[in-house]
């Protein structure tokens, strides 16, 4: 039985969703079937949503960046007048702390790994860190 647009669009969404965590645990050497066994699919499944390992690594590390960057810039929004750098090195410091689940910055726990990327995926975090600057500069 075939799965509707906003069915495929949400096991997408998971597949990120466990990549993203399982690469900031366990590093790129993660493998396409260990994602797919912790979302609930078989490794054969992720060809029908990515074309590649490299679209899911690309993907998912956006995805760190982009919630690192809106959880640093909700608490710096929040955060009194004067306090908003103090807020966003607490927020940064939580995002990473191991008991998060592997949903920090990619640029930890994966900067030495990232280098040896293709340029696409290298872009990605080129893109995440120059957000995560912004949030800090202004």
């Amino acid at each position: 039985m075939r799965k509707s647009k906003l069915e495929s669009a949400a096991t997408r969404k998971r597949i990120v969703h466990s990549a993203s965590s399982m690469f900031c645990r366990g590093g790129l050497s993660t493998t396409v079937g260990e994602v797919m066994v912790a979302t609930g699919l078989t490794h054969g499944a992720l060809y029908r949503h990515f074309t590649s390992k490299d679209e899911l690594i690309a993907e998912a590390c956006e995805n760190c960046f982009a919630s690192v960057v809106a959880r640093i810039r909700t608490a710096a929004a929040a955060a009194g007048s004067g306090q908003e750098l103090l807020a966003i090195a607490k927020e940064y410091s939580f995002c990473n702390h191991p008991f998060e689940g592997g949903h920090g910055c990619p640029l930890g726990s994966l900067g030495s790994e990232l280098v040896r990327e293709r340029d696409e995926i290298r872009q990605v975090a080129t893109d995440g860190f120059i957000g995560l600057v912004d949030v800090v500069a202004n």
